[in-house]
């Protein structure tokens, strides 16, 4: 490893202790008091899910020195794992929710859905920025900052449209928290493919982001449903109301997917094809 991939590892390291560890130890500290915390089950394993994800990700479409070499991947993996704890401090901070507060204290299944699946939402932008061949970190860094730019946008125009933080944190109303989490994820898969492809330069990764524009629709049409969905409808049971939500929710996936596989191919930069047979590394 270069030097500065050496400081980006170590604080990458430091960033990850810290912010899993705090994770952890209040989900242990809250466990203990042997309560009955559904969302602690979740809170607990979603982070082993993205990390999974993310390792699947680099192992099979990173650059080819990343896939090949282990010290590589544990790089990329824990500066994943630091990328998801600066992303869910943001997006505490912009959603106005708190995990420890209304998913576990206050054991608020609204909560435990959108904040679990925020978290799978950034891994998934955070991997689909490692696919394609890159010369180094900071590649990597910038296209899913990119990624993030647009996530964390859409991310409040849903909120500042629809009220979605007061329905979750204080109305405690499930159906929105489900379809907000599915949206969460439906859009970070989309923004993750914007970010993917081989890097050219910083200029051509904002233009080719252009193939995440699906994730406009599916912003409209996430707002539209919420904004005609029942709340508080004595006539129909919650359990009907949150099948319908995940029915939504899933349509959000199925669109994410559609859109996936209908833009245009990654992009390719032929040099990594002329690298790859004379096996010359890119240092990354």
């Amino acid at each position: 490893m270069s030097d500065d991939e050496i400081l980006v590892f170590i604080t990458s390291i430091a960033i990850a202790a810290w912010g899993w560890y705090k994770w952890y130890a209040a989900l242990g500290k809250f466990n203990s008091l042997n309560r009955k915390r559904p969302g602690l089950f979740w809170l607990s394993i979603i982070p082993l899910i993205a990390w999974g994800g993310i390792f699947y990700v680099l192992k099979t479409m990173a650059s080819f020195d990343v896939r090949e070499d282990i010290g590589y991947l544990w790089f990329y993996i824990i500066f994943g794992a630091a990328w998801i704890v600066a992303g869910r401090g943001i997006f505490f901070y912009l959603f106005d929710i708190s995990w420890r507060d209304d998913a576990v204290e206050r054991q608020n299944p609204a909560a435990v859905y959108t904040i679990s699946c925020g978290i799978i939402g950034l891994a998934a932008f955070y991997a689909g920025a490692n696919i394609g061949d890159g010369p180094g970190w900071w590649c990597v860094l910038f296209a899913g900052g990119l990624a993030a730019v647009v996530w964390f946008g859409l991310m409040m125009i849903l909120e500042k449209s629809c009220e979605i933080s007061e329905k979750i944190t204080i109305e405690r109303d499930l159906p929105t928290g489900i379809r907000t989490g599915y949206y969460l994820i439906a859009s970070g898969i989309i923004c993750g493919r914007g970010a993917a492809g081989d890097w050219s330069s910083a200029l051509k990764t904002v233009i080719e982001f252009k193939d995440a524009w699906p994730v406009l629709l599916l912003t409209i049409i996430a707002i539209l449903v919420q904004q005609v969905s029942p709340r508080d409808n004595p006539a129909k049971p919650i359990e009907a109301l949150s099948f319908t939500a995940h029915i939504w929710g899933l349509f959000y996936i199925v669109l994410a997917i559609i859109a996936v596989l209908l833009v245009p191919p990654l992009p390719e930069n032929p040099y990594y094809g002329l690298v790859i047979p004379l096996g010359l590394g890119l240092n990354r």
